[in-house]
């Protein structure tokens, strides 16, 4: 997403008579995504051969903000005679937390 963009809007409103407006909207965004992970691996090897133990830990944390500020404006045609104004705000915030575990104790077919 673009941090500001215009949009030129153009519209006819089937009436009698026809009325034409063209309106002007401008759109202000601030976009945070900030993103942490860490990751865990442990491995045992035991004296018997083909036994061994591993745990896998993985820690994610996501976190976002976002704010997006959109003004219309709205003008009668023909002369771009000023009619109106619309302003919006639209405030969005997001947290991710993950987490994963696994173990796990092998024991080869060929050693009992």
């Amino acid at each position: 997403m673009k941090p500001n963009s215009v949009s030129d809007i153009y519209t006819d409103y089937l009436l009698d008579p026809v009325v034409s407006t063209f309106s002007e909207r401008n759109s202000n965004s601030t976009n945070k995504f900030r993103n942490t992970g860490t990751q865990l691996s442990y491995k045992h090897n035991f004296p018997k051969n083909g036994q061994e133990f591993t745990a896998d830990v993985t820690y994610n944390l996501g976190k976002n903000d976002n704010t997006n500020v959109i003004t219309t404006n709205y003008y009668t045609l023909p002369g771009n005679v000023f009619s109106n104004s619309y302003l919006q705000r639209q405030d969005g915030y997001a947290t991710r937390n993950r987490h994963n575990t696994a173990t796990c104790r092998r024991r080869s077919e060929a050693v009992r």
